[in-house]
């Protein structure tokens, strides 16, 4: 009763599905008879019966099998009526519909073969498996998405390697990143040797899957030496999507023979490649790289000069600036952490504001920290405590220069910097970038442990829950 007034009251049916389904979840008897009435009505509006054959499928009413198959197999209705029928069917008989999958998949249309997919994604048993594994090759990619995501819920093995490797040469991203996932999951040297070329994926999703898989299967799943060697073959390719993931993967496994072909991409015609170089120095921290990195941060800091605009083919005009200044800020990274002295004049080089790109800066005056650790340079330390202070003038210093001039005050123990440091801390107590910063420099300075800070407390006026009184 309560679905016959919902029907009527709500002209629109916006309510009906909401409660259809949570009525088939709960299992309630007693409606099942409405929507089997519902389904076979032919003067009810399409929303309505669309509802009814959901909710028979979810509730897994076995009476409406029959009704359901019949509207699959005829031709003569709509897609979109024989789609809802597969899927409702699907979910009530999980044991029965591979012959009717196979006669559907005959008859060639997409749409048949679409609903051949449709019926068997509840089956488990070996023959819907296989066929499965056909429609997996189908050349509607519509289709094909239905099998291979079926396959891959129920086990990767169920997407056998012959298969995966047709997958990856699929026009369709979305099959190449299923098979791909695959591969991984199924965690074989073979698997892995297989998946590895999609690092050079043109698809970003894609390549980006392979990588951050393959570096979990190199650092967690006891496959270093598998991942290793798929990377090692992809690093020594052209492609720059390629060149760019494997370097990440360098860095993050530890790679360090392959260094030098890493050295070479720092100077690549793509931004991205270059990117990824600097990022696997600044992880290998190897010693014999401090020199290059330091030739090639020199290199950066002349091209910087250049502000204009430079074209790389799909990215278009792409700041020269901000590319520099990304790599900049790993290389200054990785020669700050390895305290390599000859890096300081370039490094004090870009403290003043204004020198040069944001962010490097900030990495710069973090890196010039570890090189004067415990060690305070008075010079040093009134231009940072400058630089901390500069938040009055018409263009206010960088929040993140601000927050690494006080953490370099602390690391170096600049006892002449703790009144600036005091004051900030006071003044933006409850900023975590600033005060949180000066306070982790003032306890560096001192070597005591200050108090908790007080619970800050937000005042919203205009939330939906207030006190009466």
């Amino acid at each position: 009763m309560f679905l016959k007034l919902a029907e009527q009251q709500y002209a629109d049916l916006s309510i009906l599905p909401q409660v259809d389904e949570a009525l088939a979840r709960w299992k309630i008897a007693p409606a099942y008879e409405y929507w089997l009435t519902r389904m076979r009505s032919t003067d009810r509006p399409w929303p309505a019966q669309r509802s009814a054959m959901i909710a028979l499928g979810i509730a897994g009413v076995k009476a409406a099998a029959d009704d359901l198959r019949r509207k699959v197999e005829d031709n003569a209705r709509p897609d979109h009526e024989r789609i809802i029928a597969a899927q409702a069917l699907a979910r009530i008989d999980t044991t029965g519909l591979v012959l009717v999958s196979q006669t559907l998949a005959g008859r060639g249309t997409i749409i048949n073969r679409l609903l051949a997919s449709e019926l068997l994604q509840h089956h488990t048993q070996a023959d819907a498996l296989t066929f499965l594994q056909k429609l997996a090759m189908d050349d509607e990619p519509a289709v094909a998405q239905l099998a291979v995501d079926r396959l891959l819920a129920l086990a990767p093995a169920n997407i056998p390697h012959d298969l995966a490797s047709r997958l990856l040469q699929r026009d369709d991203a979305a099959l190449r990143l299923t098979a791909v996932k695959a591969l991984l999951a199924q965690a074989t040297s073979q698997s892995i040797a297989l998946a590895s070329p999609s690092l050079k994926d043109v698809n970003y999703t894609v390549r980006r899957t392979a990588r951050e898989g393959l570096g979990r299967l190199g650092l967690e799943g006891g496959l270093h030496e598998p991942v290793v060697s798929g990377v090692r073959g992809v690093l020594h390719q052209s492609d720059w999507q390629g060149l760019e993931q494997a370097a990440y993967l360098v860095g993050a496994l530890d790679d360090e023979a392959s260094s030098d072909r890493v050295v070479e991409l720092l100077r690549h015609a793509r931004p991205e490649v270059r990117l990824a170089a600097c990022v696997a120095l600044r992880r290998l921290q190897m010693t014999d790289t401090l020199p290059i990195a330091l030739k090639r941060l020199e290199e950066l800091h002349e091209h910087y000069k250049n502000t204009g605009m430079e074209t790389y083919g799909d990215l278009g005009e792409f700041s020269t600036q901000f590319a520099t200044g990304a790599e900049c800020t790993q290389l200054y990274q990785l020669l700050g952490r390895m305290k390599y002295a000859p890096a300081q004049p370039i490094m004090r080089r870009v403290v003043p504001k204004g020198s040069f790109e944001v962010q490097s800066r900030a990495a710069a005056i973090w890196a010039l920290g570890f090189l004067h650790e415990g060690q305070a340079d008075g010079q040093l330390a009134g231009q940072l405590s400058g630089r901390l202070s500069d938040v009055m003038s018409l263009e206010p210093e960088d929040t993140n220069v601000r927050m690494m001039s006080a953490v370099t005050l602390g690391r170096m123990k600049a006892q002449s910097a703790l009144s600036v440091l005091n004051r900030f801390m006071q003044e933006e107590i409850s900023s975590r970038e600033i005060g949180g910063s000066c306070r982790w420099a003032i306890m560096q300075i001192t070597g005591e442990e200050l108090p908790p800070l007080p619970p800050s407390i937000e005042r919203n006026l205009d939330w939906f829950l207030a006190p009466i009184e």
